[in-house]
């Protein structure tokens, strides 16, 4: 750790620090349609498929509805506010991962 000026600057030393599991870099790939959907998002992409052009507004609209569905279910339950955070990160997160499918899916339209 060094100070320069009024700033704080934090270096990260070279031993092996922390290592990231590797369930969590599975987590972490971007998405890419040149490779099949995971198994969880694949029903998805099935029900989207079948919008045709329309696939991208299906395929978010029913994400957001499930996630929205999912927050008012674990607030019910008791978790409150923490069920709404988890349940809106998996919808942001399911969004993100279906986005180039869904896109290849809409252009083949164009």
């Amino acid at each position: 750790v060094a100070r320069r000026a009024d700033r704080l600057v934090v270096r990260a030393e070279e031993d092996g620090g922390f290592e990231v599991p590797d369930a969590l870099k599975e987590l972490m790939k971007p998405p890419d349609a040149s490779v099949a959907a995971p198994a969880w998002l694949e029903p998805l992409i099935k029900l989207a498929e079948e919008a045709g052009e329309s696939a991208p507004v299906v395929g978010y609209g029913i994400m957001g509805a499930t996630g929205v569905f999912f927050a008012l279910f674990f607030a019910i339950i008791g978790l409150g506010g923490f069920g709404f955070i988890v349940a809106s990160g998996a919808t942001g997160y399911a969004m993100w991962q279906a986005s180039p499918y869904l896109s290849v899916i809409a252009s083949k339209f164009d």
